[in-house]
């Protein structure tokens, strides 16, 4: 009688256990990997997108405290968010701020003429859009953009330099651990 060499059915069970151990521990950081990588991304390309905003307001002639105005008037949005909106978009709070959804699911929003004195705007992003947990240093980054020279609190005085809030240590956080 020939022996045949074949795995029991314990054996088996045991190593697809081990395999499903293997799975349940990594799988979590696999997927957290490629969300961060994600929402770099989508920070990145928004940043772009309002950035080159800023500097074709710059060139043509954007005064102080019309940046709102401008980005709000020249943005190529999936979705505008009208005071008072509802129905999964931010809605601005006050008759002077806008928001907006862009392609990637990223929400623009707090943007607003702040005044003619004013040397740069603060305006929020948030990388999923309305989808929680929309808090400051998970997935939302409080952003400001210096207008002229005399931006002040940026540690820049470059215009047209956009950055995150140093207002905000939770939003510098998140923006420069996206970033390294």
């Amino acid at each position: 009688m020939k022996k045949l060499n074949a795995f029991t059915l314990s054996e088996l069970l045991v190593s697809l256990s081990v395999l499903g151990l293997i799975a349940a521990l990594t799988l979590p950081s696999i997927f957290n990997s490629v969300n961060s990588g994600r929402d770099k991304a989508v920070v990145k390309e928004t940043i772009n997108t309002l950035q080159v905003l800023l500097n074709q307001g710059q060139m043509e002639g954007m005064t102080r405290g019309s940046l709102g105005d401008y980005v709000l008037n020249n943005v190529s949005a999936a979705r505008m968010c009208p005071v008072g909106s509802t129905g999964g978009c931010y809605a601005p709070i006050e008759p002077t701020q806008g928001a907006f959804d862009l392609q990637n699911n990223a929400s623009v929003f707090g943007i607003e003429r702040v005044s003619t004195s004013a040397t740069s705007d603060v305006f929020y992003l948030d990388v999923n859009g309305i989808g929680g947990p929309n808090t400051i240093g998970t997935d939302r980054i409080q952003m400001i953009a210096c207008l002229d020279t005399g931006c002040t609190g940026t540690g820049r005085a470059i215009p047209g330099y956009m950055q995150a809030d140093p207002a905000s240590a939770a939003s510098v956080t998140r923006y420069n651990a996206m970033f390294q």
